[in-house]
């Protein structure tokens, strides 16, 4: 099933719709992305940009344009991953006691609660190094007691990163 989000810019007046190459199409670390909102919030931010930036980066143009050639194979693909991991991501959640969320609807990450003592930016920290496992400590986004985990991935790396954090909660009071 292919749901299509309506832009608040679409919607409203005064509305900015904001996105990336780097979540639509899983292409962490390209700086390309797009805006859209009136002709005079577009063009002041035109000028803040020209103040802001020298130029853009050629390579990431380059692989934006070849990812806008393949968008709807990409974007099927991507589709297709965050809807069998996020099953998984579900049946996780429901199985594990130190964590809790808010499913997410249409998006690659979700903001998981972990009932611990342990401040989050230290327990991501611990993952990391004595597990090899990256999450975003929610600190970062102002949620503290949360992290943020990215599930557009091939669903065996999820799954072990699932249990690799089920793992470290289990000592983790």
């Amino acid at each position: 099933m292919i749901y299509e989000l309506l832009a608040i810019a679409d919607l409203y007046h005064k509305g900015i719709s904001v996105n990336s190459m780097s979540k639509t199409f899983s292409l962490p670390g390209l700086r390309v992305g797009w805006l859209a909102a009136s002709e005079e919030i577009v063009e002041r931010l035109r000028l803040y940009r020209d103040y802001t930036m020298i130029c853009a980066g050629v390579f990431d143009d380059m692989v934006a344009t070849l990812a806008l050639t393949h968008a709807s194979k990409l974007l099927e693909r991507n589709r297709t991953l965050v809807n069998q991991n996020l099953k998984h991501l579900d049946d996780w959640i429901q199985q594990e006691d130190k964590a809790s969320y808010i499913k997410p609807k249409h998006v690659s990450t979700a903001f998981v609660k972990l009932d611990i003592q342990e401040p989050i930016e230290a327990f991501a920290l611990r993952l990391l190094k004595d597990y090899g496992t990256l999450v975003v400590p929610g600190n970062r986004f102002g949620r503290e007691k949360h992290i943020r985990i990215g599930y557009c991935c091939q669903s065996d790396i999820l799954k072990a990163g699932l249990a690799v954090l089920s793992e470290c909660l289990k000592i983790t009071p």
